[in-house]
């Protein structure tokens, strides 16, 4: 049984994430990235996902200055309802829903 699932939605431009997003099984997530440009409007959905590790975290905050610097945007859609794991300060911290 696999605890992580990718939904893809290529004429939304939207992605979304079943599962906790770890660096493991974040490649998958990064192929399905792929299939866009970055000058595209992308937007991944967590809001069926309720934990991130501190590598898909960083990963996906380097992959948002790509977007913004080709001219696109990648939208994370629901990770504001994740706090830092272990009261964390730190911006690259696993996170988990609230």
């Amino acid at each position: 049984m696999d605890l992580f699932r990718l939904k893809l939605d290529q004429q939304q431009h939207k992605i979304q994430i079943q599962g906790p997003l770890v660096f493991t099984n974040f490649m998958r997530l990064q192929k399905q990235l792929n299939t866009f440009d970055l000058k595209d409007e992308v937007h991944i959905d967590f809001s069926q996902c309720r934990f991130v590790d501190h590598s898909a975290v960083e990963t996906l905050h380097l992959l948002e200055d790509d977007f913004k610097n080709a001219g696109g945007h990648l939208h994370l859609i629901g990770l504001h309802d994740f706090v830092n794991v272990g009261n964390s300060k730190h911006h690259a911290a696993a996170r988990r829903k609230k």
